[in-house]
């Protein structure tokens, strides 16, 4: 009766629309069309650090230590 089932036409059809699907998805992730966003995340970062950094060393020039414990 499990095997009946999995000759069914609807079975065969999804099933090779999903292979299709996962092949699609691997192909275009080994050559490289999807957008990798680690290299956006750490450009954010660094942005984000270099601004604390740059605001951080305003708040000492001004001996202001507790503004840079407020900005934590």
């Amino acid at each position: 009766m499990m095997w009946n089932f999995l000759k069914s036409p609807l079975v065969r059809i999804s099933f090779g629309l999903v292979m299709l699907t996962v092949s699609m998805l691997l192909v275009t992730e080994f050559l490289g069309l999807v957008p990798d966003t680690r290299f956006a995340e750490i450009r954010s970062r660094r942005i984000i650090a270099e601004s604390l950094a740059v605001q951080f060393s305003n708040e000492i020039t001004d001996e202001r230590a507790h503004a840079i414990e407020e900005i934590l």
